[in-house]
């Protein structure tokens, strides 16, 4: 299945170069953004152009128990 990322705030800005970078490379990942609708918009376009798997989390990284949300859901 190969290597798995993980990148928070990848709507936008660095976390959406990172994205960008990383699915370039063909690895699968895992998104995070309070954007619901951009992520799902990224996610598709990464998948159709280099065919890698993507799973998006529309979440704020900064309320409490985020992070163990992510983790048990992803």
């Amino acid at each position: 299945m190969g290597k798995t990322v993980l990148i928070t705030g990848a709507s936008g800005g660095i976390g959406k170069e990172l994205a960008d970078r990383f699915a370039k490379d063909g690895h699968n990942m895992v998104l995070v953004a309070r954007s619901e609708a951009k992520l799902v918009e990224l996610a598709k376009g990464y998948r159709e152009r280099y065919g890698v798997h993507v799973k998006v989390f529309a979440k704020d990284v900064t309320s409490p128990g985020v992070a163990e949300d992510i983790a048990a859901e992803a």
